[in-house]
């Protein structure tokens, strides 16, 4: 019995130590089969192949990056629809963005009267006498720009009612009948608000 005992003791002994570096010796090449896989291609959810998510996320950001953004709608403001402060202009497109123009591709003539841009624009003459930016002579003139844009236009408040002026003269300003100098071409007059009585397409 002795004899028999001890054969077994001695045979699992062995088997404890060959089991053992077995272990080890799977666990050595599991990690460094690990260590051979790209950590990009360790981390893939199982759900969706690398390359097609790779596209999709390609995707993704190029339709971010071309998304365009189109300015604020006049319309959209307290002030009254832009389209009706003449009866030449209407809703056109640019560049896929809604804009107010003139038909038929004429330049928009922005006019104010002389008391409403402090201070006078002309001392000697009428508070009534009609003043405009100086317009440019063609379309081309303009930039690009929407002449909303051109002329800086804000939605402001007069007598207490929402009401469209202009803030940017580009070429100065000048009185309707064209008797009185430029004033302002050298930009000066830029930031001061003048309101909008009327625009003309010429």
């Amino acid at each position: 019995m002795e004899t028999i005992f001890s054969f077994f003791s001695k045979h699992l002994f062995d088997m404890n130590i060959f089991c053992s570096i077995v272990l080890c010796f799977v666990i050595t090449i599991t990690e460094c089969c690990m260590r051979t896989i790209p950590p990009d291609d360790a981390y893939i959810s199982s759900t969706l192949p690398y390359e097609e998510t790779t596209e999709m996320m390609t995707t993704m950001e190029t339709s971010t990056m071309t998304e365009k953004v189109c300015p604020e709608m006049p319309a959209a403001t307290a002030c009254m629809d832009l389209t009706t402060l003449g009866w030449t202009l209407e809703l056109g497109e640019v560049d896929g963005c809604p804009v107010v123009q003139c038909k038929g591709g004429l330049i928009p003539w922005v006019l104010s009267r002389n008391y409403l841009i402090q201070p006078k624009l002309y001392p000697g003459i009428d508070d009534l006498h009609l003043i405009l930016p100086v317009p440019p002579t063609t379309l081309a003139g303009m930039g690009g720009k929407s002449f909303y844009e051109y002329y800086g236009l804000v939605c402001g408040v007069a007598d207490g009612n929402p009401v469209w002026m202009m803030s940017k003269y580009p070429n100065g300003l000048i009185d309707y009948g064209r008797v009185e100098p430029i004033v302002g071409a050298d930009g000066s007059y830029d930031g001061k608000q003048a309101q909008i009585r009327e625009v003309e397409c010429k």
